[in-house]
């Protein structure tokens, strides 16, 4: 079982002491619901209290957290800018600034940079059962690679996104370290965030799914007599 999208420390505690893998999203991480009712920022589950933010930070830096989740979820204007708060889709937009964000923290000295790394690429890739084809770098492996300017500053601009909705909750938001180029399976997909993939390119990834085998035998109640 993974629990995806936690966002208090005690949902990360209880995963964790059940065995359990379980990811945060960096919405969660570093927002709160200060933000108010403005729609770009309405997600499930719901942005906490600051103070449950923090607890959910430090779980975060002390290592209980298996995985980062970008949780993108687009809407079109029409969807996500209806006049009620209530009658808005839930969602944000996560592929493209979820690393930037997450590089700004590493330039904080938030995160070091193999954490990143083990949290966003090696350890997902472990769990669903794609390692080592993808979550590494070695002979063999499919060369899904993103080489980094840690020291480029910037500002999110979601005119430059490309998803089918612009509506960024990160708009005007300062980062430092960013992505400048992206290989996919060895081949360059996005330079200087341009797409140069043509179509077709993109393949569905398939998991190596587990041989079948009887699990927690002996565990539990007795059957009744």
């Amino acid at each position: 079982v993974h629990i995806a999208h936690a966002t208090t420390r005690l949902a990360v505690e209880a995963a964790r002491a059940a065995g359990m893998s379980v990811g945060i999203t960096p919405h969660h991480l570093l927002l709160n619901r200060d933000v108010g009712t403005d729609a770009r920022f309405k997600v499930n589950p719901p942005l906490r209290a600051d103070p449950a933010r923090r607890s959910l930070a430090e779980a975060f830096a002390e290592g209980l957290v298996s995985h980062l989740e970008s949780d993108h979820a687009p809407h079109t204007p029409a969807e996500k800018l209806k006049q009620g708060i209530w009658e808005c889709q839930c969602g944000m937009l996560g592929v493209e600034t979820a690393m930037s964000l997450m590089l700004t923290e590493v330039s904080r000295g938030r995160l070091t940079l193999s954490n990143y790394v083990r949290l966003s690429a090696v350890n997902p890739a472990k769990l669903w059962r794609l390692y080592p084809r993808k979550g590494t770098i070695r002979v063999g492996s499919n060369a899904d690679i993103v080489i980094v300017d840690l020291d480029r500053a910037g500002t999110i601009d979601q005119e430059k996104l490309h998803s089918k909705s612009r509506i960024s909750s990160w708009h005007g938001r300062e980062v430092r370290g960013q992505p400048v180029c992206t290989l996919v399976r060895g081949k360059v997909v996005v330079r200087d965030g341009a797409l140069r993939a043509e179509p077709g390119w993109g393949q569905y990834v398939v998991q190596t799914p587990p041989q079948p085998a009887p699990r927690n035998i002996g565990v539990g109640a007795a059957p009744p007599a």
